[in-house]
Order: C-alpha cells, then structure tokens, then sequence
C-alpha cells in the first residue's frame, strides 16, 4: 500500500503545484508563518507554474522553490519548468522531401496543439505581443521557422536578401539568381516576411503574397485587416452556412451524454482555437477525447445558442483582429448565454491523469478535480504596433519565413497546421538524440504576479510561446541560479520593488532576455530592483530591434556584473522614452533614474544596425532633463558594430566611468545632453571616434528643445518640481533650467581618459569656442 504524499521525502508530492497547495493549507492555518520555507523539487519536467498572493512568504521568511541538486546530479536529470510538450523520439520519421529532415504526426500525441499566429507589425520599440507562434526548442535551444536566406550557420547571425524596386506596401526583385527560388514561395499556405523596409533601426514582420514571371518576383503586402484575409469556419461531422458577412451557424451533434468536441477547420486548415460551446446532455466526458482546447473565451462574439434533443446551433461572429479565434468553446467556465448555463470545466475530469493533463487550469484535491486558484491577472498585452513601410531601395533587406519549400538547413522547423504535421532538420542526426524536441505552447512558463517574499532557485525555465517569467507588482520576488530559454517572446519580464534576477543563464529567447523595472520616477522612491552576475545571450530571435539582453527602467535598481553577448542590436537599453509596454504606476514614459550598472560587459553587440548604441538611452518625449544620477563604471564593450555607448536626444545627468571600449566601431556619443561626466574610461582598436558631443539642441532639435507644450522637456521639468517634490533639493540645478544656457550640452566634462593610437579621433564636435560659455571641460585626456 502507497502512503499518501505528505510532502516528506519518503512521501514527496507529485507535482510543485500539490506542494503550493499543501502550502496553502498551512499558511490558512498559520502553521508557516514566521519559517522560512523550502520546497525541494526533484529531477523531471514539471508544467508551467503559477504563484500568486496566496503562495507567499512574509519579510525575512520566505518560500524558497528550490532543484535538488543532489538529486539532480545522481539521476542526471534537471528540474524543469515547461510551458511546452515534447515530442518524443520515437515519433519522427525520415521525410522524402529532404535528405535528413524528419518528420512526426502532432495529432497522434493525443493532446490538443496550439499553434499560435505572427501578428502583423514591428517598430523601433520593444512590443512583442504580435510574436506567439508554436516554435520548435531542441535541447533548451529555440529552433529556426524555415526560411530564406537561411541563418549563418558558423555566426548565428542573419543573412538577408536586398529589394530591387521599392514600394509602399511591397516590392520587387529580379535578381536572376532569386527569382526562380522566390517564385516558389506562391505555393506556400502563409508566407511571412520579416524585413528592415526603411530604416537599420526598425524591423517590421508582414504575411505577403507572392506573383511571379520568368524575370521579376513581385511581393505585396497582405493588410491583416482585409475581409480577405478572414477565415472561413466549417466544421467536419457537422454543417455551416454564412448567414451575413463573417457571421455563420454551425452545426453539431452531440451524442447523449458526451460533449461535443469537433475537430474545426478554417480555410482548410484544423483549428483547435475555434470552439463550439454545447450543453452536456448528461455524464461529461475528457476532453482530451476530442479536439477542444481550454482558453479564455470571446463571448461577446457568440450571438445566439439553441439545444434540441442534442443537436447545438451556435450563431458565432468573427471579429477583425483575430478572425473567427475565441468565439467559440467546448466546455468551458461557467457562464450564461441566453438561457443556457454551462457547467465547471476541471469538474469533468474524471481521473487524475485527465485532471493533471490541465494543469495549471485544474488540481486534483481530495480524490477529485477541482479549478485551481488563479492570481490576479497581469495587464494586458499591448497589440502589436503598425508595420513599418514604405520599401525603400538601398536599405531594405528582408527574408522569408514560414515556408516548407525552405526547409533546407540544420536546424529549421515548419508546422503544416492543415495536417498536423511537424517537419524538423535536427542540428544532429535522430540516432544521436537523447530525448526529442519540445513544441512551445503555454503563453508563460512560470507566473508568480501579485507575490511576495519568493524564490526560485536553481530550475530550468523553458518552452513557452510567451515569456518564460512572468512576475506583475511583485515584491522581494528572486529569480536565482536558473536557466531560461527557449521562449517566443521575452524571458523574464519583472516589475515591482526588492526583486530581481541574480546568477542565472537566459539565453535564446524571441526578444528581450530580462526586462526588470521598479521604483518611482515622480516620487524617486526606489525600486531596489536587480539584474545581477547573469549571463544573457542569443536574445532577439523574433524581433530584431529594440528588446535588449536587459530592458531597464524605474530608479534605484541595480543592473551590475552581467556579461550580454551576441544582440543584433540594442544589448542593454532602457530609462529615457523606453515606455513599459504594460504601464507602471509612477511613471509617465520609460524615465530612468539614480539606476548603477557596474561591471557589465558587453560583447558582440549592434552589427545588424547604424546609428544605434550597445548601452543605449534616448531623451525623446520630454524625458532628457528629468533622467539623473544614473552611474555607468567599470563596464567592458568589445566586438560592438556601432557606438558602444549611445546618449541619445539630449539625454543627460550621466556618469560613465572607469569603462574599457576595446574593439568598437565607434565609442561614446553625447548627444546635446547636459551634465553628463566621462571619466577615466580606456579607448582602444576602433575606427573613433572615441567620444562625440554634439549640439543638437542648438539647431535641428532646437524646436523641441525651447517647446513648452505638454510632455515636452521644460514641461517635464515643471510637473516634477512640485510642492515639496525631492527634485528641488537633490537637482536643484533643474530650478533655473529653462534658462541657464538652455538646449545646449552645458556643464558636461571629458577627463583623465586614455587611448590607445589604434583610435582614429578622440573627440569630435562642436568648436572649442564655445566651451567656455556652455561651461564644458575637456581636459587632461592622454594618448597612450
């Protein structure tokens, strides 16, 4: 006889979640309170975990989740949190289409697959909401969508084809060597293209249409909004008719006593996201049976619901944005539409495999299952922002993904959604594998938002379409010796005050590697927020521009000792104009102030770009005066393809000091900013300049600058210097700004720094004319 799971190590819970659980019993109870808390886990792969108010410690206790390590090095096996599912080895088989590509049958694992979808749009910001398509993970590293140019096997960098007619909502091409190749790409069920269209700076994705003659590849941008692009629901067993545009009725049957769980096709393609809702006509069953899958559900977009001796008619409405998707369900929470109530979903898991298989929706308490507490949801995800156009020849360069005819090169990947199939060319033969990939499908991995006085330590954070992490108004949350990879989107995304991420491994991840804000900008309040001693590498996977290895933002956090290696641009960014894409209490726009980064290094960084900097900072949306204090010492910038250290729009108030640049293309701009101070830094092996300061608030931002409009930087300004506002007394200098030599780079030094003679300039700029009126000290600066 098996004792029950108590939690000992003779008796240890099946799951991380059993074990919150359990916690949460003894916290009702007040047994914990006042301990500090360890839950131990053992080797194996856990589902994602979700940790709210309920689940957490209190100051100087906290609730530690921590790997066994000895257990993990007897067993050879590490703990890890998957947002994913694996396919096993044995599922592939050769392909004919490729030498060594493989391929498997999804819908013979017997769990319904979300595939997600690619939005389109990008910008010169961090969004990233419109990237959360199903990937392939191989050995924790996140797999290539098959494509052309295909990736540079021997850098990881990207390769990318040149436009030859431009276009604003496509191009051309007539390359004799790449028209026959792209002309392929018509016979492609949804082509993507991911493209630099007008600027270095700004990557945008676009579904496209492909026409072609004999000379010339013609590429047109598909409008995501078009009537065209809507799918068109029919549903197999059943029947549908369009009623009006966009709206249909389907039909279903349902036998006696089972729910209805059709498999849904739209425009040929089956849909686990199209969900008919029906009423159980007694006993339910596992869904897991069928083809429906569990998620929040639209509504709104239901019209009309009837039941007649077990036949459904559902009257459902596409909506523009995410045609057909969520408006309708099998099962779900409960809720009425019209005179239909529908009953609790976890209540009809009838056996603890069934109920542990939702996880984290459901828990199997007490011999049944029930839903699972779920915190307070994290703010919305921003859409996806508009596509950057026009194409403009000369600078744009694309490639195109998403194409089974480019299945080509190790590592790619290509999901026929029609027929559940995965095609995949392993980086090692099948023969050599010791376990077989992971499909990414959870929006998150871990989700600790609204908790308190938690740690998680020494665990593997993988697999998920979305971020690895996320953690919304936390406090004294700790993120410790992990390793996180292998997400679409960012990996930790953090916000709250005395918690961070320290020790750990972030690294192949769709965007940003760490985005961690805190504190208040207004008030100056601290956040006491952290990234420390990390190392993040091979981020931007997805998005190209503007999400950073580290996202930074808020006053009084740390950023120190990490080493960010291999962004095609941006490797730490932040303060400035850098908005929070999901808002933070405090702040107005991204502001950054009283932040330390020290000891950071920074290697291979900015070679996908021009004018954009390896730390970078920009002053714009009125932000440039009201940044102060931030100290940037003893960093290390190496193998970076622009400025090492970019001040961008007036930005000011910086200290950046005892910092080696060795091996840049150029060094550190200052870009019209006041107050910044540049001391005893090392330049060495770069073209230069060393250092530039200019004046631009003096001429073509000179409007800008003298604005006093709302959000502009005198207004700024004004808004902080309120009644008893901590800005009076700790930068006075901000009381008399408008008028002690305005918009121009006042009161900034350059001194006791070295460089080498491999530096083509030190310094340029401005005439050394007018230093003395702008109150500019460059001096005791050493050729060695």
């Amino acid at each position: 006889v098996t004792a029950p799971a108590d939690g000992s190590a003779a008796a240890p819970f099946p799951t991380i979640e059993a074990a919150r659980d359990h916690l949460r019993i003894l916290r009702t109870s007040g047994t914990h309170a006042n301990h500090r808390v360890r839950v131990s886990i053992g080797p194996g792969v856990y589902p994602p975990l979700v940790l709210g108010p309920d689940d957490s410690g209190s100051p100087g206790h906290p609730v530690i989740y921590e790997a066994d390590q000895s257990q993990s090095r007897q067993s050879g096996e590490p703990v890890v949190i998957s947002g994913g599912i694996q396919v096993p080895k044995a599922a592939f088989q050769p392909w004919a289409g490729h030498p060594g590509v493989v391929k498997a049958d999804l819908a013979s694992l017997g769990v319904p697959i979300e595939y997600g979808s690619v939005l389109a749009g990008g910008d010169c910001g961090g969004n990233c909401s419109g990237f959360a398509k199903a990937a392939l993970v191989f050995g924790n590293v996140s797999m290539v969508l098959a494509r052309w140019p295909n990736v540079m096997n021997t850098t990881g960098r990207y390769a990318w084809e040149k436009v030859t007619i431009g276009g604003a909502n496509g191009f051309s091409v007539t390359d004799p060597d790449v028209v026959p190749r792209m002309a392929m790409w018509a016979a492609e069920t949804e082509p993507w293209l991911h493209s630099y269209a007008k600027y270095d700076w700004s990557d945008t994705w676009d579904r496209i249409n492909i026409s072609a003659s004999a000379t010339e590849v013609n590429v047109t941008i598909v409008d995501p909004t078009s009537s065209t692009a809507r799918d068109v629901a029919t549903a197999v067993g059943g029947g549908t008719s369009e009623v009006a545009d966009g709206v249909w009725v389907i039909k279903i049957s349902a036998p006696p006593g089972r729910w209805s769980a059709p498999t849904v096709v739209c425009n040929g393609t089956a849909h686990d996201r199209f969900r008919v809702l029906t009423v159980p006509a007694g006993g339910p069953m596992d869904p897991l049976n069928g083809h429906c899958k569990q998620y929040n559900v639209d509504t709104q977009n239901i019209l009309q619901v009837s039941t007649d001796n077990g036949v459904t008619w559902v009257l459902a409405q596409s909506n523009s944005t995410s045609p057909v998707r969520g408006a309708l369900a099998c099962g779900n929470d409960p809720q009425k539409i019209g005179s239909e109530t529908f009953g609790p979903f976890c209540t009809a898991m009838m056996t603890q495999s069934s109920c542990v298989a939702q996880t984290p929706r459901c828990v199997w308490q007490g011999g049944h299952c029930v839903d699972a507490p779920t915190p307070p949801p994290p703010p919305p995800f921003p859409p996806p922002p508009s596509p950057q156009h026009p194409f403009t020849v000369g600078q744009a360069k694309f490639y195109g993904a998403n194409l089974l005819c480019e299945l080509d090169a190790p590592n790619e990947f290509f999901i026929d959604e029609a027929t559940h199939t995965l095609y995949f060319y392993p980086p090692v033969p099948i023969e050599q594998w010791t376990e077989g990939p992971y499909l990414t499908q959870s929006l998150f991995a871990t989700n600790v938002s609204g908790a308190s006085h938690i740690t998680i330590r020494g665990v593997g954070i993988h697999h998920s379409r979305g971020n690895g992490m996320l953690a919304f108004d936390v406090t004294n949350v700790r993120v410790e010796d992990c390793e996180i990879s292998g997400h679409g989107q960012h990996g930790v995304v953090l916000n709250g005050s005395a918690s961070g991420v320290d020790g750990s491994r972030v690294y192949s991840v769709g965007c940003s590697g760490v985005r961690v804000a805190g504190g208040s900008p207004r008030s100056l309040e601290a956040g006491n927020m952290f990234v420390t001693s990390n190392l993040i590498a091979n981020f931007s996977l997805w998005k190209r521009t503007y999400v950073p290895g580290i996202f930074w933002q808020g006053v009084g956090n740390n950023y120190s000792f990490n080493t960010v290696h291999n962004g095609p641009h941006n490797c730490m960014l932040g303060g400035g104009n850098e908005v929070w894409p999901w808002g933070q209490t405090g702040t107005v726009s991204g502001d950054g102030s009283q932040c330390l980064f020290e000891g950071n290094t920074l290697d291979t960084c900015v070679y996908e770009c021009g004018d954009c900097g390896a730390f970078y900072t920009c002053g714009q949306q009125g932000t440039a005066w009201v940044n102060r204090g931030n100290v940037l010492r003893n960093g290390t910038f190496k193998n970076i393809g622009s400025w090492a250290i970019y001040l961008d729009d007036q930005m000011s108030g910086w200290t950046i000091e005892d910092s080696t640049i060795n091996g840049s293309s150029k060094g550190l701009l200052l870009g019209g900013g006041r107050r910044n101070h540049v001391r005893n830094n090392l330049f060495a092996n770069m073209v230069g300049p060393a250092v530039d300061l200019d004046d631009r608030g003096l001429n073509w931002e000179l409007s800008s600058c003298k604005s006093t409009a709302p959000g502009s930087q005198s207004d700024r300004v004004k808004e902080l210097l309120y009644s008893g506002s901590p800005w009076s007394a700790q930068y006075p200098e901000l009381l008399n700004i408008t008028t002690d030599t305005p918009c121009a780079p006042a009161f900034c030094e350059v001194t006791g720094n070295r460089y080498e003679a491999s530096v083509g300039t030190f310094l340029t700029g401005p005439s050394s004319v007018s230093w003395p009126s702008w109150h500019i000290a460059i001096v005791n600066n050493t050729k060695i």
